[in-house]
């Protein structure tokens, strides 16, 4: 009867009936099945190799340290690719600029220089330029606190030449410094964080 018995039915058997790899349970299992001689004995030297690791203490695994090695990884990056911007420049924005980069922020991507001049002008309630609405989109993105793009002709093919801002990384982090620093930016963005 033990001709016929697979390999896996014996490991389900052996598995059942001894608790720990010894000397003693080979030799039985082997006298028991003398055909997996050979594959008995392997299988009892993975598992007391396997107990014997598991015997040993575990490494603990600082995540929080792992994390932050990976932050300042991603930072230095950023920093050589010149994509941060230095807390300096942050805090050098003037009102005015800061008003614009609010307002490009609010327009969700959507803003190009006439519906921001038009919004500044709503915000403010005084007339706003679009020559100084051009300077200041201009000087944002100098300074990388916002990115442009043109209008796709395919979908707004009377619009070709429009460039509409979005807010970048750093411009939110501009953001949130102005919103700290100015009771203006504040009042148009009491949630933001």
């Amino acid at each position: 009867m033990t001709e016929f018995i697979s390999f896996d039915d014996v490991l389900a058997e052996l598995m059942l009936e001894e608790e720990h790899p010894t000397q003693e349970a080979l030799v039985r299992w082997q006298e028991r099945y003398p055909q997996y001689r050979e594959a008995l004995a392997n299988f009892f030297e993975t598992w007391a190799g396997q107990e014997a690791l598991s015997d040993l203490p575990q490494a603990h695994i600082d995540e929080e340290k792992i994390v932050r090695k990976g932050v300042d990884y991603a930072l230095d990056i950023l920093q050589k690719q010149g994509r941060l911007i230095s807390p300096e420049s942050i805090g050098s924005l003037g009102e005015y600029d800061q008003l614009v980069l609010t307002t490009v922020y609010l327009l969700h991507g959507k803003g190009h220089p006439a519906t921001i001049t038009a919004k500044v002008g709503q915000m403010t309630g005084k007339r706003a330029l679009l020559g100084s609405i051009f300077v200041s989109l201009e000087r944002l993105e100098m300074k990388g606190l916002v990115s442009s793009r043109y209008a796709d002709p395919a979908i707004e093919p009377e619009a070709d030449t429009r460039r509409y801002f979005t807010v970048t990384l750093s411009g939110e982090r501009a953001l949130a410094h102005a919103r700290e620093t100015s009771a203006v930016v504040a009042r148009f963005l009491p949630d933001f964080a």
